[in-house]
């Protein structure tokens, strides 16, 4: 072989040989960026999927979850821990009844109120509009959340405070019932415990099944509240001495104001029904004598 042929085939695998390109100053740090903004990018997308994943789990399960049950966690959430002993040692009730308005308005004072850390709790009636609070005469701040009242009381002197609750019910989806109470252009049958604020905390809003409470994020044991700081059975208050006064407005009637006394649990009830057929028909048979003439200490 020449010296030719010799310098061609040497010059023939340099060709073949790849060639290296050198990359153009400063592109080496701007792909390793990219291709971190590009890592990133994907994990912020899969951390949002899981993210979406957990919420729409967790929605799902409130939904195959009863309502109720819902609402009564989160009053036991919000209410249960403000737990307090309190006490009344006098008080009187007014209402007055407006029946073709499908109204009431209510007006309830305790004397000699006392609770342990300064608030005073209650459960709402449905349909409770315009509440107002005042502790010594004077306004008081109050909360109203998941059918539930709280007033500030504050510290009261040795004798307790005068405390002054007022409020207007809405009776308009309310149905004739012997069970229940019920206000409408037919008359009325009213129970202390279903038209006005009950004392205390409402202990059977407390989630009991472990389980559900788990579900719900509670405790698997709930913390019951004391047993002077529950409300007083069916009653709208506890033990006492009440007076009670109730006044029939726009209808005629012999006896547009009724009243009574009672010492011990605050549970009345008045009733008025114009027409005794339809008294006839109610379950728990009011008889006429009780419609004109509702007992002091209830019917």
């Amino acid at each position: 072989m020449s010296r030719h042929d010799d310098h061609s085939i040497q010059g023939s695998a340099r060709t073949d040989s790849p060639r290296h390109t050198p990359a153009p100053s400063g592109t080496t740090p701007w792909l390793v960026l990219g291709s971190l903004s590009m890592v990133l990018m994907i994990t912020t997308v899969l951390h949002a999927k899981g993210v979406s994943r957990d919420s729409h789990a967790t929605a799902m399960a409130e939904t195959t979850i009863d309502p109720t049950l819902i609402a009564n966690a989160h009053w036991e959430r919000r209410w249960l821990p403000q737990a307090s002993l309190f006490s009344v040692e006098s008080g009187w009730v007014q209402l007055s009844v407006r029946p073709q308005e499908h109204r009431l308005d209510g007006l309830f004072i305790m004397v000699g109120a006392r609770t342990d850390n300064g608030i005073l709790h209650a459960a709402l009636p449905p349909g409770v509009e315009n509440l107002k609070a005042t502790v010594q005469c004077r306004g008081a701040a109050f909360e109203v959340e998941h059918d539930h009242l709280a007033i500030q009381v504050g510290k009261c002197p040795t004798q307790g405070c005068v405390v002054e609750v007022t409020w207007t019910l809405d009776t308009t989806d309310w149905r004739a019932d012997g069970n229940r109470s019920w206000l409408g252009p037919n008359g009325y049958r009213l129970r202390a415990a279903d038209v006005m604020p009950r004392l205390g905390l409402d202990t059977d809003r407390i989630v009991q099944t472990p389980a559900e409470r788990i579900r719900l994020g509670l405790t698997p044991q709930p913390s019951l509240p004391p047993h002077g700081a529950a409300l007083a059975g069916n009653a709208a208050a506890p033990a006492a001495d009440w007076r009670w006064i109730v006044r029939l407005q726009g209808v005629a009637s012999d006896r547009p104001v009724r009243r009574g006394s009672l010492s011990g649990p605050l549970d009345f009830a008045d009733a008025w029904i114009p027409d005794p057929a339809m008294a006839s028909n109610l379950r728990d048979r009011v008889s006429k004598t009780d419609i004109e003439h509702a007992a002091p200490t209830g019917i």
